[in-house]
């Protein structure tokens, strides 16, 4: 249902109705694409009590409106290295406990959250953001046997956790693209968005 929403939303940004927002020549009547942005971002993960290890990718679509001096969006995030469990064939009555030394906790990250900002100018902006975080719990494991086919082995555990999410952006344009840099409890990122409008 969340990614139906996500899917609804971008199409109603691009079938938004055309208006020639007001510019500097007062006699510009002509039909042109609203003002939204796409793009994709990194974000350094920090390994914080709920440990998702290496980076995540952020893809974002944004409304502007620069009459009224603020911005929409959407985004969605998901870290990179994905861990799924490690498929294990017991033998003898063996546990994967017996074969791996349990070492720690990690976690698969999925955020989707909503995005507002205030335009300063035609190039500055300011973008906070909130939204929900599913964490998906792995057990990690270190091969007690140093010649095993699998150094490091991952078990699912089933257990989900939701956290509420927040982070805080600034953004500056060049052209017809924006350069963003993000702040959040789950790391630290930077993202480029294409920009549609004139």
């Amino acid at each position: 249902m969340i990614v139906q929403f996500h899917i609804i939303f971008f199409i109603l940004l691009f079938s938004f109705p055309v208006k020639a927002q007001i510019n500097k020549d007062p006699f510009a009547r002509s039909a042109r694409l609203p003002d939204i942005s796409v793009g994709v971002g990194f974000n350094q993960n920090t390994l914080e009590k709920y440990r998702v290890p290496g980076g995540s990718l952020v893809f974002n679509a944004m409304y502007f409106d620069f009459n009224r001096r603020f911005l929409v969006g959407l985004d969605f995030t998901k870290n990179i290295n994905n861990r799924s469990s490690s498929i294990f064939i017991p033998t003898q009555n063996q546990e994967i406990g017996d074969v791996g030394n349990f070492r720690r906790l990690i976690y698969n990250s999925t955020i989707y959250s909503v995005r507002g900002g205030f335009i300063f100018n035609e190039k500055l902006y300011v973008v906070v953001g909130t939204g929900v975080e599913s964490l998906n719990e792995f057990k990690e494991y270190h091969a007690q046997d140093s010649n095993s086919y699998l150094s490091v082995f991952h078990q699912e555990t089933n257990d989900t956790n939701l956290l509420f999410y927040t982070k805080f952006g600034i953004m500056y344009r060049f052209d017809k693209f924006i350069s963003e840099f993000f702040y959040s409890k789950r790391g630290i990122g930077f993202g480029v968005n294409y920009f549609f409008g004139d």
